[in-house]
């Protein structure tokens, strides 16, 4: 069997050695595909109708070592078809089956026990590196990730760099286009649900030549494919609201940040932060405690 076969190809080609218990379990993912695709084993043997030990079995004889590799595939496959009503309704099932905050707990623990090999990475060093030298630096987001592209651009705005924000909501993208030049980097944050126009604005920054990098969350994500510097992060599959994906994100977003500053002299952002804070006494922005 080819390693890249599908859950529903391996379905296919092992269908006659599967047995009547088999059978129900095979069923039931076809016809109730997106709910199948978030549930664990003991929930998903009695939405089946079986017990636990079929499951495995059946992930054992559709060739996978186990049920935990089965959903990943099963979940990758999936991944960018479920709607948000079968993501939020399945969050909302899984509130109530366990508690939030040790299912949140364990999620971090997880990002946390991954961030070295995300950061040790080439590209980290390189990216941060490039932004140092470039003329202005293009952040491009969509979806869930316009949160991130943003938390950039707030603390690399603050010391001195030219930033720009491109979402695919702006009325003037030339604006930004022709702004582009040899020193112009480029970085893309994308997760499922990856959007066309994203890639597509992507597309058009690598064939102006523009170095561009790109963040995403799995080798089989449709930005893996453009010529760009990829930074991979290695968080586990999760199609509800890709919870450990985003931690790795604000995560990363940190380290980009604090190894650009720890690269300069304070000297460097002085002028900037003298600028910044007479912005702010001269719009009065901070509240102040009179007491």
């Amino acid at each position: 069997m080819q390693q890249n076969d599908d859950f529903f190809q391996r379905l296919n080609k092992h269908h006659a050695q599967l047995t009547k218990k088999q059978l129900m379990v095979a069923a039931f993912i076809k016809d109730n595909y997106n709910e199948a695709v978030f549930l664990s084993c003991v929930p998903l043997a009695k939405k089946a109708g079986v017990s636990e030990a079929t499951i495995i079995r059946f992930s054992n004889t559709l060739g996978y070592s186990g049920f935990t590799e089965m959903m990943q595939d099963l979940q990758k496959y999936a991944q960018t078809g479920i709607n948000m009503y079968d993501r939020f309704e399945s969050y909302t099932s899984t509130s109530k089956e366990s508690a939030a905050a040790d299912n949140i707990k364990h999620r971090t623990e997880s990002v946390l026990n991954s961030l070295n090999s995300v950061t040790e990475q080439e590209q980290i060093s390189s990216l941060v590196d490039d932004i140092s030298e470039c003329s202005n630096l293009i952040l491009i987001g969509s979806e869930s990730t316009i949160s991130s592209i943003h938390y950039l651009n707030y603390h690399f705005s603050r010391i001195g760099i030219d930033v720009e924000i491109v979402t695919g909501g702006e009325p003037d993208l030339f604006s930004i286009y022709k702004r582009i030049n040899t020193n112009t980097i480029a970085l893309s944050i994308a997760l499922p649900r990856y959007t066309k126009t994203q890639l597509q604005l992507t597309e058009r920054l690598i064939d102006k030549n523009v170095k561009t990098y790109t963040i995403t969350d799995s080798v089989k994500s449709p930005f893996m494919g453009l010529k760009t510097n990829p930074i991979l992060l290695h968080t586990e599959s999760d199609i509800k609201f890709n919870y450990q994906s985003h931690i790795m994100i604000l995560l990363l977003c940190q380290v980009l940040i604090d190894m650009y500053i720890a690269k300069h002299d304070n000297d460097d952002f002085k002028q900037e932060l003298e600028k910044l804070e007479d912005y702010n006494q001269d719009f009065d922005v901070f509240y102040k405690d009179l007491f």
